[in-house]
């Protein structure tokens, strides 16, 4: 029985399992031209973001890129391909032959990163974040390795989910973490609580990485992020909710 992991689709017509052989180049004949140009070879499932797709512009005149996750791990082979390599490089993805990528010359592609929603649960890890009147924020209090007691913080975003800057203040337990916390917010004006979307990001403070980590990689393509150092990760289906 064909192995159902990878997933060609086409712009017209049923997908292909991982097609074999001369299999491809007769659905590339048969199925694509100028107005169906395209075709994707996707791991994992019709929503996963590890997949290799190919544009037709012309008979010697192919796009290929593929995507490994993330925005941020996205990327075009270098120039047009004739359909000889363009196929090369499809099979070679298909079957998950080592050196694969070493076939043709590729450059990373600059995507912005993914608004990554963060559900606001009122008697969880996420109850103090919301939006002010400058834009996005996400309060908290936690500790975390090297630090000596408790971290009150602050991290503040623009309105599509950028990173402005970070404010922090120790504490030594949870009651004065509380009282740290109120106050920063009360720096901020027209506070509402709620549901946030927010871009990765990377901060160090008080020798401690803070911020929300693209762990794609360590996740073999699938998109996975981690707001560290509290050990929160948001992943498929992307609902805002988090796992620990």
């Amino acid at each position: 029985m064909r192995s159902a992991d990878v997933q060609v689709e086409f712009a017209e017509g049923p997908p292909l399992l991982r097609p074999e052989g001369d299999e491809l180049s007769q659905a590339v004949r048969e199925r694509v031209d100028e107005l169906s140009p395209w075709l994707c070879a996707r791991r994992g499932g019709p929503d996963s973001h590890l997949y290799i797709q190919a544009y037709f512009r012309g008979p010697d005149a192919w796009e290929v890129e593929h995507r490994f996750g993330s925005a941020g791990e996205h990327y075009a082979a270098v120039g047009h391909q004739n359909w000889e390599t363009t196929e090369r490089v499809l099979l070679a993805w298909i079957a998950a032959e080592p050196g694969w990528r070493e076939l043709v010359d590729w450059q990373k592609l600059d995507f912005p990163a993914r608004q990554v929603p963060v559900a606001h649960e009122p008697d969880f890890r996420t109850r103090w974040i919301g939006t002010h009147d400058g834009g996005q924020f996400f309060g908290d209090v936690t500790g975390a390795p090297g630090l000596d007691g408790l971290m009150a913080l602050v991290h503040s975003f623009d309105a599509e989910g950028g990173h402005l800057g970070s404010e922090f203040r120790p504490a030594a337990d949870g009651a004065t973490g509380e009282r740290e916390l109120a106050g920063l917010l009360d720096g901020l004006s027209g506070v509402a609580y709620g549901d946030i979307r927010i871009r990765p990001f990377e901060v160090v403070s008080h020798g401690v990485s803070w911020g929300l980590i693209d762990g794609t990689a360590e996740r073999d393509g699938s998109e996975h992020y981690e707001l560290e150092p509290q050990g929160l990760g948001f992943g498929a289906p992307f609902d805002g909710l988090y796992d620990t």
